[in-house]
C-alpha cells in the first residue's frame, strides 16, 4: 500500500464503503434473508452461476482501478462491471 491512499485510513474507508453498500441495497429493496445471502454470496462464487446471477439481479457500475497498485508511476482506468447487491 502506498502512503497517502484513501485506503490507508482503513476504518474510515470501510465505513464509507459500507454506507454506500447500504444505500444501494436500500434502493434495490435488498432483503437480508439467509436465502439471499446464500444466492448472492456463496452461489455467485461459482463462475457460470455467478455470471447468470449478475446478469439477472446485478447492477451496472463504474469504478476507478489502479492499473498497477505496487507502482508509484501507475495509471488509473475506469472499469465497468456488473455487481450483485
Amino acid at each position: 500500500m502506498l502512503e497517502g491512499q484513501r485506503s490507508e485510513d482503513y476504518l474510515g474507508y470501510m465505513a464509507e464503503a459500507n454506507s454506500a453498500l447500504e444505500n444501494v441495497r436500500s434502493q434495490m429493496a435488498w432483503d437480508s434473508k439467509a436465502t439471499n445471502k446464500l444466492i448472492f454470496n456463496q452461489l455467485a462464487l461459482i463462475p457460470a452461476l455467478g455470471q447468470r446471477l449478475r446478469a439477472r439481479y446485478g447492477y451496472e457500475a463504474s469504478y476507478i482501478q489502479n492499473a498497477n497498485p505496487r507502482s508509484k508511476n501507475t495509471t488509473w482506468e475506469i472499469v465497468q462491471k456488473r455487481f450483485l447487491p
